[in-house]
């Protein structure tokens, strides 16, 4: 199996679309560490989105300032630029924001004691996370290791990584950095 990163849990095989369930228990022999979604959580997303969109409306301002200035020269495709940026820059801000009403809503679960099936999963064969945004499944042989909070995996030819939750509903992180590093130690 390879590294699948998806953000449709269609696309997920069926053994980890069960473990998303929140009708279906979780197996046994599956360790889960669900990650517990905080305040600091959603000022990060919102401020990284404030950032984001003025930064795009300050560029849009710019790209629209250089190419509405008076030249007898050729309009450059270089002189686009601002304008394309800052429209990329308002997208991801638009994409940042929205997630701040799943964060809210996960949040809200997770005060009334409900799970919400957001965290690390260890299974047998695989390392599989689900966040906010979709979800990774890093079969053993693609696991490269763990150094504090962050996992390092192969896909394709290329080393990738992603941070591990920094805080944890069920667990300390600690407990669930020894329970990777077991799980990576056997065969």
């Amino acid at each position: 199996m390879d590294v699948l990163i998806t953000g449709e849990s269609a696309k997920l095989p069926p053994a980890y679309a069960d473990l998303i369930d929140p009708g279906k228990p979780i197996p046994t022999g599956v360790a889960y560490f669900e990650k517990k979604v905080v305040t600091s959580d959603l000022a990060k997303a919102a401020g990284l989105a404030l950032a984001l969109a003025v930064t795009g409306a300050m560029m849009i301002i710019l790209g629209i300032l250089v190419l509405s200035k008076p030249t007898v020269a050729k309009t450059s495709t270089m002189e686009y630029s601002p304008l394309f940026f800052g429209i990329i820059l308002i997208f991801a801000s638009w994409m940042m924001f929205s997630s701040l009403k799943k964060r809210r809503e996960v949040m809200a679960l997770q005060n009334e004691g409900t799970t919400t099936r957001l965290g690390i999963y260890l299974t047998s064969d695989c390392l599989f996370e689900v966040n906010e945004y979709g979800y990774c499944v890093i079969p053993r042989e693609h696991f490269r290791g763990r150094e504090c909070l962050t996992i390092k995996y192969v896909l394709g030819a290329a080393e990738k990584s992603f941070r591990l939750p920094a805080e944890l509903t069920n667990a300390d992180t600690s407990a669930m950095a020894s329970a990777i590093d077991q799980w990576a130690a056997t065969s």
